[in-house]
């Protein structure tokens, strides 16, 4: 068994909450064929779980997902395993993967990070450099982290996968402190059919008081489905 092929799984699984069996083989084996690339998939996975490194669900019947478990975690130097996929979150957290796949393919990209990655930076977010400071609604300072960050010639953006409607006022905020953060040229949000209104709306009120505070309308929307 390929000792490479075991650490680009493991690197793969510490960016992410869970990521499918099916992703992984495309990702661990991409010039091998269908055929041989599910069992050799299948060893690699059966090994990591035997050492205590990962484990896996069976998600809605039908999709095998793998994630790292507390010691695989702790031997990646990242975030730890959640124990298991939560059911609520689930297509957001695929859809995630797939945005970042995407991502990395683009000619402006030159960095691509994950939230878990960003937040296992640094552990203390006040000096975590991708962490962005926000001001809650209860009016209690705190940090928001964005679900990808992008770095090219074009600069710092921060992702982010409206699959499920958010409170406006939590959004607008959010959105704001994306243009008043330094180190951030904006964020860019995706929207499904149902966030698409909201979003749009919230972008469009937060973009007009960023300009008029002149900084620019940042923050930029995009149809999730014509991105991935």
């Amino acid at each position: 068994m390929s000792t490479n092929a075991i650490y680009t799984t493991l690197e793969l699984l510490a960016k992410f909450r869970f990521v499918p069996a099916a992703i992984i083989g495309r990702e661990v084996f991409p010039h091998v064929s269908d055929t041989s690339r599910a069992p050799m998939t299948s060893r690699v996975l059966k090994r990591l779980r035997e050492d205590g490194l990962i484990d896996r669900q069976m998600v809605l019947g039908r999709t095998w997902v793998h994630w790292l478990t507390e010691a695989g975690a702790h031997a990646l130097d990242v975030e730890g395993g959640k124990g298991g996929v939560k059911l609520a979150e689930y297509e957001h957290d695929l859809v995630i993967v797939h945005l970042y796949l995407t991502l990395r393919e683009h000619p402006l990209v030159e960095r691509i990070i994950t939230e878990r990655e960003a937040r296992s930076e640094c552990p203390d977010a006040e000096n975590n450099p991708w962490a962005i400071p926000i001001t809650r609604q209860s009016g209690k300072a705190g940090y928001a982290w964005p679900d990808i960050i992008t770095v090219g010639p074009n600069g710092r953006w921060g992702h982010e996968v409206e699959w499920t409607r958010k409170n406006k006022q939590r959004l607008r905020l959010l959105m704001l402190a994306y243009g008043h953060h330094a180190d951030y040229t904006g964020g860019v949000y995706y929207t499904t059919p149902q966030t698409s209104t909201l979003i749009n709306e919230a972008a469009t009120t937060v973009n007009d008081r960023l300009w008029e505070s002149g900084y620019g309308r940042q923050i930029i929307t995009r149809n999730l489905t014509d991105t991935i």
